[in-house]
């Protein structure tokens, strides 16, 4: 096993900028993601790592070793292809142990390996079939259980799921984290998907327009993002976000909107422009039968229900507050129809703050705690 670490590193096709001076330390045995949108520069930095790409400028080691100039073959490192990439013509036994023999292993370690890789990925009983012979979910093993065996310092794995339907991801999911466990070894996991960056990743880095926005643990990263793009990014649905104008009322800070007005009982720290974004996720926000808020929430206002989405355990509102659009969460006991006039309610411990100009979160001083909330 081995740490990985990139310093500064940029890539650049002629004058598009791939990557813009990522600096990333990926601890020894760590299971590390790289999140984002399509080309934010996340599959290009992994293959920078795999050395399937020259490094523009910047530094790479992967353990002790300066990677920069190292062939692929060189480096110990096992990448997952969304493709799978396996070898038609040879069996699933012949795909798993063409690495070992490429590398002159005695054909004993070699069987040894490629049973016990087998084994664990319950793909035991398929070592005579060849990819043809495979649905999708077993040759995704197959490729996998290609990586395991070489038992290699670091895993890449580059969006190994999205060829699988819903419910084969979430199995496969829970198999890669079990395999972690079980093998400790250094993964860099690329995916646009944030349930599975979400599920999986010890750490989570958001990339977009090829730069590193904010890394850190999976909840940290949900509870305190750095700014509104990561704040939009994570969260399914995505977070309400509301423009308006804040102003200090004796020992408060008010925040006005064309449809509603919070009264803050904290200040952000520092300096902060008079205009700012107001972030509400939908989960910290609800539909509200009755006349009192639910425990810890504060009536927002009155809003029309348009459209509700039931997501089996969860359920959404998209309402219209005024003229602010929103989407809330449904108590799971309540029950109500597109038309309905409802009491939208905010938790407002989960209020956040955003600079409209940079996308810079504004910290504040006690975390959105609110003392008043009136609708206009």
């Amino acid at each position: 096993m081995a740490s990985v670490s990139l310093q500064r590193v940029r890539k650049s096709f002629g004058t598009f900028q791939a990557v813009k001076d990522l600096t990333l330390h990926i601890e020894d045995g760590e299971f590390l993601v790289l999140l984002g949108p399509s080309g934010c520069g996340k599959t290009t930095a992994l293959r920078m790592v795999a050395g399937l790409e020259t490094i523009t400028e910047g530094t790479i080691r992967i353990g002790d070793r300066v990677a920069n100039d190292l062939h692929p073959a060189d480096r110990d490192v096992a990448m997952v292809f969304q493709s799978y990439a396996l070898y038609p013509h040879m069996t699933v036994y012949n795909n798993l142990a063409y690495g070992l023999r490429r590398n002159g292993l005695p054909k004993t370690e070699i069987q040894s390996r490629v049973t016990s890789t087998a084994r664990s990925l319950a793909i035991d009983s398929l070592l005579g079939r060849r990819p043809a012979q495979l649905s999708g979910g077993q040759r995704q093993r197959v490729a996998l259980g290609r990586a395991i065996v070489r038992h290699p310092s670091v895993f890449l794995m580059d969006e190994p799921l999205s060829n699988l339907d819903a419910q084969l991801r979430i199995q496969t999911r829970v198999e890669l984290m079990r395999l972690h466990q079980q093998l400790g070894v250094t993964t860099l996991y690329v995916t646009h998907d944030q349930v599975e960056a979400m599920t999986m990743g010890q750490r989570i880095v958001v990339m977009h327009d090829g730069q590193m926005q904010q890394v850190g643990a999976p909840l940290e990263l949900y509870h305190e993002p750095r700014n509104l793009f990561v704040a939009m990014f994570l969260g399914a649905p995505q977070m309400n976000i509301a423009l308006g104008q804040v102003a200090e009322e004796g020992d408060r800070l008010v925040f006005t909107c064309a449809d509603f007005r919070i009264s803050l009982s904290s200040k952000p720290r520092g300096g902060y422009p008079n205009r700012l974004n107001l972030g509400i996720r939908p989960q910290h926000a609800q539909v509200q039968a009755g006349v009192a808020p639910a425990r810890g929430h504060t009536v927002l206002g009155r809003a029309r229900v348009d459209l509700i989405e039931h997501l089996g355990s969860e359920s959404y509102a998209f309402v219209t507050l005024n003229e602010t659009m929103m989407v809330v969460q449904l108590p799971q006991d309540m029950r109500c129809r597109s038309g309905d006039v409802v009491n939208i309610t905010v938790d407002p411990k989960f209020l956040h703050l955003f600079d409209p100009q940079t996308g810079d979160r504004i910290p504040l001083n006690n975390a959105g705690h609110t003392t008043d909330v009136a609708a206009k």
